[in-house]
């Protein structure tokens, strides 16, 4: 891991894109709903760019230990979704003995400034992203629920990505049933697990269509169909998301 280059080294796009998915990751260990793409724009983007103005000897490969630990809570209580609260990850976990130990080995490092992604690049990243996860897909690779979710998102935004109200409440329900069937309380395996599971699956019941993990659950598999209409319709990525689509 330290005998990469500092994070703020490599492209400013790698970096967007681990941060990126990191959050992502945060806000489904945290069964929290996906925040609106404005609003994650400008969290990913203010992010990337901390880490590489004010953290120059933190790597790419340990910005996903700093959330990881950070949600937790290892770094002190966590306070909820902000950029302030990252950066306290990441101070938390610079400050940390471990990496205390492994920064005495860091080489300095010269500063090279990089420009900020256009929103124009910002697309492209995305659609470039979105051609792998599909290609994935089609190989019968699963793409995490997460990060198709957000790419659901992304997509209906932009209006891309469009289904019927039909369509819409049969891949509800599927998702309902997905969630009910992993949130069973039978799949405990000891007590304690089993007093959480009923807790959460009670509120899931009470909750139905309204809670947050059927909600994203439905999203990834929105995007699951969107992407089996492009196979059997034989159309690419690049040209289902042209304007003149």
């Amino acid at each position: 891991m330290l005998q990469n280059q500092p994070a703020f080294l490599d492209d400013y796009k790698e970096v967007h894109n681990e941060v990126l998915a990191q959050v992502m990751k945060s806000i489904t260990h945290l069964n929290w709903n996906v925040p609106e793409q404005s609003a994650m724009t400008i969290l990913v983007s203010e992010i990337s760019n901390s880490i590489r103005n004010n953290y120059k000897q933190l790597r790419k490969d340990e910005i996903a230990t700093c959330f990881s630990k950070g949600i937790r809570g290892e770094y002190g209580e966590f306070m909820g979704l902000s950029v302030v609260t990252f950066e306290k990850f990441i101070m938390g976990y610079l400050a940390s003995d471990y990496r205390a130990t492994l920064g005495k080995t860091l080489p300095v490092a010269h500063i090279e400034q990089r420009a900020e992604p256009t929103p124009a690049e910002q697309w492209d990243n995305f659609v470039k992203r979105l051609c792998v996860i599909y290609a994935e897909y089609l190989k019968g690779t699963r793409v995490h629920p997460s990060e198709a979710s957000f790419c659901y998102t992304v997509l209906k935004r932009n209006g891309f990505l469009k289904l019927d109200q039909q369509r819409k409440e049969k891949i509800q329900q599927k998702a309902f049933n997905q969630i009910k069937t992993e949130t069973d309380p039978k799949n405990a395996l000891n007590i304690p697990e089993k007093r959480k599971m009923n807790a959460a699956y009670e509120q899931l019941l009470s909750k139905s269509g309204d809670d947050s993990r059927v909600i994203n659950r439905a999203k990834a598999l929105g995007l699951y169909e969107w992407f089996d209409d492009l196979r059997i319709m034989e159309i690419s990525i690049e040209e289902a998301v042209r304007e003149d689509f």
